[in-house]
């Protein structure tokens, strides 16, 4: 078992903690790639305005990973797994599609595929949002 480290936006954080998210869809390269079932993630909750990061909150929830899968593409993965389930706020698959092709190029999708996290929430912090970090 490893521990890693993962940040995500607040509406991302907000989901996971109501137990609407249960998966997150990512390339399969860099610090993705060693994400295995039984693994530890402590998510940092990445905080945003105007599109520009003004801070993090570290800690914020750990998630624990209960299974992997990889696909083709994104879409796949969505079909799959259920789009509502990695975009809770999505009232589409294609809505859903649109997120992930927001950050990730299709040239990258193809290099790499893409790798399915499923996980649970183990615990949130008591920190909440605009509290100084410790």
């Amino acid at each position: 078992m490893k521990t890693h480290e993962l940040g995500m936006a607040t509406p991302y954080i907000e989901d996971i903690a109501a137990g609407a998210k249960t998966v997150e869809g990512r390339l399969d390269c860099g610090k993705f790639r060693s994400f295995e079932p039984g693994d530890i993630v402590r998510v940092r909750e990445d905080l945003y305005e105007d599109g520009v990061e003004v801070g993090t909150i570290p800690g914020r929830l750990i998630i624990g990973i209960t299974a992997i899968e990889m696909f083709a593409s994104f879409r796949e993965m969505l079909e799959t797994a259920g789009y509502q389930r990695a975009i809770p706020r999505a009232n589409s698959l294609e809505e859903a599609l649109a997120e992930y092709d927001r950050y990730y190029p299709p040239v990258s999708v193809a290099k790499f595929g893409v790798r399915a996290i499923y996980f649970h929430l183990i615990t949130e912090s008591l920190r909440q949002v605009g509290e100084p970090a410790e």
